[in-house]
């Protein structure tokens, strides 16, 4: 795998001709899929992460070819992501093989592991973005499990994840703040309740509102974190911070 001026340049373009993130992603992921990467999640934050699920931090994350569950499981996994853990701490790829299995990890975060490799996303490479402003982003490209290592040159890999982290930054977003959303005291409220199971009546019922109005939250809360539907609002939530997995 090696980069050249015109890929360079087809990546630019592909992020500035998207409408939208999640299209930016997609195309950006169709890209590398003849690289040899299956899959690929980008995430995005104002600022790196002094501690993972930091609360000061405000970030943006998108996914593509993942399992349907992945939204679902999300919240329990959030607060182990190795991949995250690792990246804000580098400036150079980081292959995903040499984090699995790390001496002392967690029952969770070995369930993980074998989660990401029964998806085959447990081998690829993670790459920092250190940003202007304070800025980080993180670009995940994963492969199939045995692919050999000659296939991919970490040069290349670090190239293509700093173009295209930098064009979506700049195409995206203008401020410091890549995630340009706050979530009220209420609809933060509506997304932890969310997060236990309850339903919008027994939301209403514990806030003293109607259930319309927990709709509202929820509705509201969706729309600022990019999510379209309300577990993918929950998962991006914990994601951000905003509320601590349950």
């Amino acid at each position: 795998m090696q980069t050249d001026n015109e890929q360079v340049n087809s990546i630019r373009m592909s992020v500035a001709r998207a409408s939208d993130i999640t299209r930016a992603l997609s195309a950006f992921s169709e890209m590398v899929q003849d690289f040899g990467f299956s899959s690929t999640d980008w995430v995005m934050s104002n600022r790196n992460f002094r501690t993972w699920n930091d609360r000061l931090a405000q970030a943006q994350l998108r996914y593509v070819n993942f399992p349907r569950d992945w939204e679902r499981r999300w919240p329990r996994y959030a607060r182990v992501d190795p991949l995250l853990q690792a990246s804000s701490q580098a400036h150079w790829p980081i292959r995903i093989e040499q984090l699995c299995g790390a001496p002392g990890q967690s029952d969770l975060l070995t369930e993980l592991w074998n989660y990401l490799a029964d998806s085959d996303l447990s081998a690829g490479f993670v790459v920092p973005v250190h940003l202007p402003r304070g800025a980080f982003a993180t670009l995940a490209l994963y492969c199939k499990a045995g692919t050999p290592q000659t296939m991919f040159d970490p040069a290349s890999i670090f190239m293509i994840g700093q173009v295209f982290c930098r064009a979506m930054s700049e195409t995206f977003f203008t401020e410091a703040e890549p995630a340009p959303f706050l979530l009220s005291t209420r609809e933060v409220e509506c997304l932890y309740l969310a997060s236990t199971g309850k339903t919008a009546e027994e939301i209403g019922q514990i806030l003293g509102r109607s259930p319309k109005t927990a709709r509202f939250h929820l509705e509201r809360a969706a729309q600022k974190l990019g999510a379209n539907n309300r577990a993918s609002a929950v998962a991006k939530a914990c994601f951000g911070g905003h509320i601590q997995p349950n």
